[in-house]
């Protein structure tokens, strides 16, 4: 998860909201709050979400957003 963090602390507001939240499904999936289909179904979101954001955010950083949303989902049984 030292990704999601650098991506909390890269000053970019849409990253840094989308990478909390990610953190929060992440949490809420391992304390059982939540199923890992409904985790999957929410990540999946944000991920959309992300590939929406504003054309003029870094690209780099977009790319690597979805690449460790798409790793947290993948390892969610």
């Amino acid at each position: 998860m030292s990704i999601l963090t650098d991506i909390v602390n890269s000053g970019e507001p849409w990253a840094a909201e989308r990478a909390q939240y990610t953190t929060q499904v992440i949490e809420a999936v391992n304390a059982g709050q939540l199923s890992a289909s409904e985790g999957k179904e929410i990540l999946a979101d944000i991920i959309r979400s992300a590939t929406l954001a504003d054309v003029s955010a870094n690209a780099q950083l977009q790319a690597a957003l979805i690449c460790v949303i798409s790793a947290a989902a993948d390892a969610m049984m």
